[in-house]
């Protein structure tokens, strides 16, 4: 089928449960769950590339020569007799990835409170827990749907089939304002946690509790377990109205 009559479709999760966003949700003094946030977002390579940090001068740890190669499986992460670099303070068995990454939008899907250093044991437990465990939080990226002037890859027909719920690790979400700029998918795929120190914050938008609930459940099936019965019945009636060429044998 064609990009032009791929998204010809009527049934879409607000057809069913109304508003996808919360207006009357406000912030607090940390972001919560169904927040849209903004975070940097690290590119998931199929092979991550490492950075091969080696002293310029035998005399000096101050400056290095580095090299960008593909991760190796016959010699990175084992034991390297190196010579220390001042400014990368890397174990033996440590390794430095290059890693490319994007500010992008996110959902907040879980936080996670950390523990209070000065509850521990003053001494070595505490000094060493002091910057471990921190408040973090479980950000799932948006990513935005193709257009003409700027292709991605979630093309028409893949996001016609996340509109009907195909995929669990997929999510449609409609354009907002300025913060989602046009419809996109949240890729619960891509989950990952992140203490928002650096170059985040969180926006005063949310999502509506009937749509955390599907994202809910579909965490649920990612995780190998059992959806709520009502929400699999909607999830097939959103299916079963794909036309069946947008399914093409890719039904789950």
């Amino acid at each position: 089928m064609t990009d032009s009559n791929a998204g010809q479709d009527d049934l879409d999760i607000m057809a069913l449960i109304g508003e996808f966003y919360d207006k009357h949700a406000a912030p607090a003094e940390f972001p919560k769950l169904g927040q849209v946030v903004f975070a940097p977002v690290s590119f998931t390579e199929r092979r991550p590339h490492m950075v091969e940090a080696i002293r310029s001068d035998a005399h000096s740890h101050t400056s290095a020569d580095i090299q960008i190669r593909p991760l190796d499986d016959k010699v990175d992460f084992a034991a390297k007799d190196r010579l220390p670099v001042k400014a990368l303070t890397l174990g033996a068995t440590e390794e430095l990835l290059a890693v490319k990454a994007k500010k992008r939008p996110c959902l907040v899907v879980g936080v996670s409170d950390g523990v209070r250093p000065h509850s521990l044991p003053a001494g070595t437990q505490r000094n060493l827990g002091m910057n471990s465990f921190d408040r973090v939080y479980a950000l799932a990226p948006f990513f935005s749907a193709s257009t003409q002037q700027e292709p991605t890859a979630f093309g028409p027909v893949i996001m016609a089939r996340i509109k009907r719920m195909m995929y669990p690790e997929f999510l449609y979400a409609p354009q907002s304002g300025l913060t989602i700029v046009r419809p996109s998918a949240i890729r619960l795929d891509r989950v990952f946690w992140s203490p928002m120190i650096a170059c985040s914050c969180a926006e005063n938008l949310f999502l509506a509790d009937e749509v955390m609930g599907i994202v809910s459940n579909q965490l649920r099936i990612l995780a190998g377990m059992k959806a709520d019965p009502e929400f699999m019945e909607m999830r097939e009636l959103m299916i079963s109205d794909l036309p069946a060429d947008l399914i093409d044998g890719e039904r789950k």
